[in-house]
């Protein structure tokens, strides 16, 4: 039986949810997830960087979530969070774009203290599973000079795909 849900929160848990779901085969360990997904549901995509002890070359995947195709079928208001159009890939990086996720200090991510009301932000997580860390924000500003870099650098290689 499907799932319907008229909660808006509700649907966005799921594509977080669904998002942050990598399959990878065995062996291969997640270095970083980071997730960016506007409050407005306008688009949604994760990656995850994957190390593995005797591979040089790292992997990093993404998934993205077809929003426009999931929002035309709720207009209703009511969701399938059980249907979610959520597709995956392993994405083919550049050898120093490589490089700069394998040497990346995840130690110096960090969150910026921000005064103010963010009415259409974004969520946003960076998860580090060897410390465990999960960082969440919902601008730009609030990020440190070298959360900055990893996530502009992550965006470029989305958005060029």
């Amino acid at each position: 039986m499907e799932k319907l849900t008229n909660s808006r929160e509700e649907y966005f848990s799921q594509i977080r949810k669904e998002l942050l779901d990598f399959r990878t085969e065995s062996g291969w360990l997640k270095k970083f997830g980071f997730l960016e997904v506007p409050y407005f549901l306008t688009y949604g995509f994760a990656v995850g960087f994957f190390t593995k002890n005797n591979e040089e070359e790292g992997r990093l995947v993404c998934r993205k979530w077809n929003a426009d195709y999931d929002n035309s079928r709720f207009q209703l208001g009511i969701y399938n969070v059980d249907r979610l159009a959520i597709a995956e890939e392993s994405m083919k990086i550049a050898k120093d774009d490589d490089e700069f996720f394998q040497s990346v200090d995840l130690e110096k991510m960090d969150i910026l203290s921000h005064d103010g009301v963010v009415l259409d932000g974004l969520h946003c997580e960076l998860q580090i599973p060897e410390t465990g860390s999960l960082l969440n924000w919902n601008m730009d500003d609030e990020m440190n000079d070298a959360m900055i870099s990893l996530v502009n650098r992550i965006r470029k290689i989305v958005y060029q795909n």
